[in-house]
């Protein structure tokens, strides 16, 4: 129902509204799991949803008045509608991140697995009904708008016993802000490096290539990232709140860390190495002839996405025990060279060569994350001995 070239803009808004949102309230909210006291809680929540709409209120007002610069970010068919459903989407998962957090404070787990299976399930029945009754090829982008605001009152509900006695002060936000100012000095840049790089191939393809190619690209890493957005989402956060619990207890971290490594290892060594074997065939037979690129894409592109499904428990441990700058400084060197591998391979108009040497980087900085944190629990600040 949905060619390559609506998957293509879909991506391009995803992931420039997923780039935006890395920043929106400077990873504050990542501290809510770390907070001690409900009142400190409240107060890094407030925060994080003051900072999220001041910032949003700026970076929408420079949309409206200069639409223009979204072409420099690989949107073209720039309208008011593409504007308004970016706005939508980014306003939509800034407040999700703020929640998923305050939700594991809590360890309400079964919540947050609910609204990412019924917000899944709701975005495709949206996207399918939309294209079928109205045959608007917008139907991508309008569905996924849609089911993920409606799948926020999922996760707000839980919630209204702490909303409705919900108080802070200007003395406590000071406070909080300088107690955690390392989430927007480190994990805030770390993390907006990181979403540059993963979203860079949506950002830079079609500057080598065409929005069909785009597609192509899109389609298959939304392919391959249902279990790590699923499972592996529901991973990280378990894994993150007991890591914080267990922050001061290293011999104890380092047990969990690699069970729960291996474990997640364990989970996605065989779907890697069929995708792997068998990419080409599975898209063609699952999708249509028509998405064989995709699968030859995805072929390559399944090393790194499998590798990242396993890294939840080290980004959590160096979160945690406050090694933010070794994050950062990995980043830069990683969005760096996979700007640097999409330049070359995009350069030899190779779309599969390129996709190759973008891959083979992830795959070999996600190790070296998962190496620097095998490390450090081991060994201590001596991380590279």
């Amino acid at each position: 129902y949905y060619f390559p070239e609506d998957f293509g803009l879909l991506g391009s808004i995803l992931t420039l509204a997923g780039i935006i949102t890395v920043i929106l309230s400077l990873k504050y909210e990542l501290a809510i799991v770390l907070t001690e006291k409900r009142e400190e809680t409240h107060s890094v929540v407030g925060l994080s949803l003051l900072i999220m709409i001041g910032l949003f209120i700026i970076i929408g007002g420079i949309m409206i008045t200069k639409p223009s610069l979204l072409k420099y970010m690989g949107i073209n068919n720039i309208s008011t509608l593409i504007v308004f459903m970016l706005l939508l989407i980014t306003l939509g998962l800034g407040i999700q991140n703020i929640l998923y957090q305050w939700h594991t404070k809590f360890e309400n787990y079964k919540t947050m697995s609910k609204n990412r299976v019924i917000q899944k399930i709701s975005i495709v029945f949206l996207q399918l009904v939309i294209v079928l009754l109205f045959s608007n090829h917008f139907g991508l982008i309008w569905g996924f708008t849609i089911g993920l605001l409606l799948s926020l009152l999922i996760l707000i509900l839980p919630l209204k016993h702490e909303i409705a006695s919900f108080k802070i002060n200007k003395q406590d936000l000071i406070q909080s802000s300088k107690k955690y100012f390392r989430f927007p000095l480190y994990t805030a840049p770390q993390n907006l490096l990181n979403a540059i790089s993963q979203g860079l191939p949506v950002l830079l393809l079609g500057s080598f290539f065409d929005l069909k190619t785009v597609g192509f690209y899109f389609f298959a890493v939304r392919i391959l990232q249902l279990p790590s957005s699923v499972i592996g989402g529901s991973i990280r956060q378990v894994f993150y709140k007991r890591a914080s619990d267990l922050r001061t207890n290293i011999p104890q971290l380092f047990i969990e860390f690699k069970k729960t490594t291996f474990g997640l290892f364990c989970l996605i060594i065989i779907p890697v190495m069929i995708v792997f074997m068998f990419g080409p065939e599975l898209f063609s037979f699952c999708f249509g002839s028509e998405w064989e690129k995709a699968g030859e894409m995805a072929k390559w592109m399944m090393l790194w996405i499998g590798i990242m499904f396993v890294n939840p428990p080290s980004n959590a441990v160096l979160l945690v025990l406050n090694k933010n700058n070794n994050q950062l400084v990995l980043d830069v060197l990683l969005v760096s060279l996979r700007a640097l591998a999409l330049y070359v391979g995009g350069s030899t108009g190779d779309i599969i060569y390129t996709i190759k040497l973008f891959s083979v980087v992830g795959l070999f900085f996600n190790l070296i994350l998962i190496t620097i944190s095998y490390n450090y629990l081991r060994y201590g600040n001596s991380i590279w001995r």
